[in-house]
C-alpha cells in the first residue's frame, strides 16, 4: 500500500494466525482498518466464506467505502478471483500482505531482487484478470482500479523466474566468497533471531555504542531489516566478535519467502552463537517464541548456542511469562536502561571456551604475524626480549594455536 488506505480485515476459524497479528501487518503496510469481519466456518468454499457474509461483507465495503479487503487466510487462485469479481474491489490474501510489506522495505539489489522472486512465484497461479499482486517489484503490474488485466502467461512468467534465479546466483556466489573471507578471520559470528520487531537491531546497536557511526537501522515498525548487516565490536572492550542482524520472523512466514531468502537464512548456519531476542512484554510471547523455535529447526540451527533476551524489560519488577521448552540461557534485560556489559558477559557466556587466556611468542622473524596480532587484539599486553616479543591477553583459541611459537 502506497498510501492509507481504507481496508476491511476478513478473519475467519481456518485462519492460521490471530487477527491481531495480521492487524499488525496491515498497520504496517500504512492500511487503515475500518471493520473486521469473522466467521466460523468447517471448510472454505468458492468464495472462501459463506455466501451470505459475502453479503454482509458487499454492504460494508458500500458503507465504509473501503479500498480493500485483506483475508486473514492464503487463498487459492480461483477463490480470489471470485472473491473481486464479486466484490468489485481488490483482494489480498495473508501471504500477499507480506510480500507487499517486503517490497516496500527492500533497499539492496539483492533484497529487492529476493521479493521480487517471491511475488512471481508466489502469483504464478493468482495472476489472470486480478488487481492483486500491487506491489511487483519484478514487474507484474501496478494495482488500481483502471488497471489492465494481467496477461502474461505461464512460460513468460517461469522465463522471468529463470532469469531471477541466474541473477540471485551470481550475488549469492559473491556473498559465498566474501563469506570465505570472514571465515579467514577466524572470529566468532554472533546473530542475532527472533520475531519481527522485537528488538533484535536496538540491541545490537547497543553493542556497537551510541557513538559508532557503524549503527543499524532501527525503526518501530514489523520487517525493518531485510538484508544480513555485519559488523565487527570489541565484547567488553578486547574481544573482538562479528555480529549479524537478519530479517525478523513471522508466524507462517510464506514458503515462497522461505524459498527466496534461502542464502541469507543459509547465512546463520556460519554462526558461533545466536541471540534470540524477545519482546518480553508481549501478550503473545509464547507464539513468538514457538514459532522462531519453530523455523530455527527448519533451518537445522538448533544446535548452535543460543542466548534467550527477553527484551523491553523496563523495570525490575517485571517478568514475562514463563515459556516452554525453556531456553538454557535465558537474559531479562531493557535496551534502553541496562548495561551493555550486563548483555556482553552473557554473550561470552555461550560463546563458551572459544577464548583463552594465554600468551603468544613471536620471534623476530614473525613481526609481520605480530603486527597483524595487534591489529585484531589491539588491547593484548606486548612485551619485548633478546628473542623476540610476547603477547598476553584473550585470544580466540583458534588464533592461539595458529599464532603460537615457542613459549618462554
Amino acid at each position: 500500500m502506497d498510501q492509507q488506505e481504507g481496508v476491511i480485515l476478513v478473519t475467519t476459524s481456518l485462519s492460521p494466525t490471530s487477527s491481531e497479528e495480521t492487524r499488525a501487518l496491515i498497520e504496517a503496510d500504512h492500511g487503515l482498518i475500518l471493520a473486521e469481519l469473522e466467521q466460523n466456518i468447517k471448510e472454505a468454499g468458492p468464495y472462501y466464506i459463506g455466501k451470505g457474509k459475502l453479503e454482509e461483507l458487499k454492504d460494508l465495503i458500500h458503507k465504509l467505502e473501503a479500498d480493500l479487503v485483506i483475508v486473514n487466510d492464503d487463498l487459492k487462485g480461483f477463490q480470489l478471483r471470485n472473491l473481486e469479481r464479486e466484490l468489485e474491489i481488490q483482494v489480498m490474501d495473508r501471504t500477499h500482505l507480506i510480500l507487499d510489506i517486503f517490497a516496500s522495505r527492500a533497499k539492496t539489489k539483492h533484497a529487492k531482487l529476493q521479493v521480487a522472486l517471491a511475488q512471481l512465484q508466489y502469483g504464478k497461479s493468482r495472476l489472470i484478470g486480478s488487481y492483486s499482486l500491487s506491489k511487483a517489484a519484478g514487474g507484474i503490474g501496478t494495482r488500481g482500479p483502471g488497471e489492465q488485466k494481467l496477461e502474461l502467461d505461464r512460460r513468460k512468467i517461469d522465463s522471468q523466474i529463470h532469469q531471477m534465479e541466474e541473477r540471485l546466483k551470481k550475488i549469492n556466489k559473491q556473498r559465498k566468497q566474501q563469506l570465505k573471507q570472514r571465515e579467514k578471520s577466524h572470529l566468532p559470528v554472533i546473530s542475532f533471531v527472533g520475531y519481527t520487531n522485537a528488538g533484535k537491531s536496538t540491541i545490537m546497536n547497543r553493542l556497537l555504542g551510541e557513538e559508532s557511526d557503524k549503527q543499524v537501522f532501527v525503526k518501530d515498525m514489523v520487517f525493518a531489516t531485510l538484508d544480513t548487516s555485519l559488523r565487527s565490536v570489541n565484547l567488553l572492550d578486547k574481544r573482538p566478535v562479528i555480529l549479524a542482524d537478519t530479517v525478523g520472523f513471522v508466524s507462517h512466514l510464506p514458503d515462497s519467502l522461505m524459498k527466496a531468502f534461502q542464502s541469507t537464512l543459509d547465512e546463520l548456519k556460519n554462526s558461533s552463537a545466536l541471540i534470540h531476542v524477545l519482546d518480553g512484554q508481549s501478550e503473545n510471547l509464547q507464539r513468538d517464541y514457538k514459532e522462531t523455535l519453530k523455523i530455527l529447526k527448519t533451518l537445522d540451527l538448533l544446535d548452535i548456542p543460543r542466548l534467550t533476551v527477553f527484551n523491553k524489560v523496563d523495570h525490575p519488577s517485571i517478568r514475562p511469562q514463563v515459556i516452554l521448552p525453556r531456553p538454557d540461557h535465558p537474559l531479562y534485560y531493557s535496551a534502553y536502561y541496562d548495561p551493555v556489559e550486563k548483555l556482553e558477559k552473557e554473550i561470552l557466556k555461550v560463546l563458551g571456551d572459544q577464548w583463552v587466556h594465554e600468551e603468544i611468542r613471536f620471534s623476530f622473524q614473525d613481526q609481520d604475524l605480530l603486527s597483524q596480532a595487534l591489529k585484531k587484539y589491539p588491547q593484548a599486553d606486548v612485551t619485548y626480549d633478546a628473542e623476540g616479543s610476547v603477547l598476553k591477553g584473550d585470544f580466540l583459541k583458534e588464533d592461539w594455536k595458529r599464532w603460537r611459537r615457542d613459549q618462554g
